[in-house]
């Protein structure tokens, strides 16, 4: 079992992922080798049937792998890239995240349509470079870049001062809440819990620590 920092899909070589339970038994069994039940497996976790019909789970404690189509599940990319809707986004994401392209001021969402939660930037956001994780938007304020990063749970702002300015720096700076039918409220731990109506608590943004909401 992969430590508590997280994880990695495995595979147990040519055909080693099936649907269901019966079609993994009988092929683990055909190829002597073990085989991956797609319809057990979670972001978090796989299931695995052996040549001997045993079952091995492995768990993980963040997201290691996303379902891109039905029953196709792919190990996490971070790997950024624009998108044709204009947006910038990862590979692979088990939260759907996106970050602003050029002239934007979405600095990051979670999820897609109605769904999708996020931070603002006050203002338009130029054209970010890409390397791998990370987005980063230069000179949002005086000698000082904002980089967004994607990670398993979702993602991180930060503000990167380059060099001492010759004028003082904000104190701090203030990012828009965005959603859909959402509700806030201050959960006591320096963060925030959002409800949607008529649902209990369904995500948090943690203070300091980037957004950590689950887009459903």
């Amino acid at each position: 079992m992969p430590g508590p920092g997280g994880g990695r899909v495995t595979g147990g070589g040519a055909g080693s992922s099936r649907p269901g339970p019966v079609s993994a038994a009988v092929t683990a069994r055909l190829q002597g080798s073990r085989v991956r039940i797609d319809s057990l497996s979670t972001q978090t976790s796989s299931t695995w049937v052996n040549p001997d019909g045993t079952y091995t789970t492995e768990l993980n404690a963040q997201p290691v792998q996303a379902e891109v189509a039905d029953g196709q599940w792919k190990p996490l990319d971070g790997t950024l890239s624009a998108k044709p809707d204009g947006t910038v986004a990862p590979a692979v994401s088990a939260t759907a995240v996106s970050f602003a392209g050029a002239g934007s001021k979405a600095a990051a969402r979670l999820g897609t349509g109605t769904s999708a939660v996020g931070l603002d930037w006050f203002a338009n956001l130029p054209a970010p470079t890409l390397s791998g994780p990370v987005a980063t938007y230069p000179n949002v304020l005086t000698n000082t870049d904002l980089t967004a990063t994607t990670t398993a749970t979702g993602f991180e702002l930060s503000l990167v001062v380059k060099s001492k300015p010759a004028i003082a720096l904000p104190a701090f700076v203030t990012l828009s809440l965005k959603g859909t039918g959402l509700t806030w409220s201050l959960n006591g731990a320096g963060g925030a819990d959002r409800c949607r109506r008529g649902r209990k608590r369904s995500g948090h943004l943690g203070g300091g620590e980037g957004m950590g909401l689950d887009p459903r």
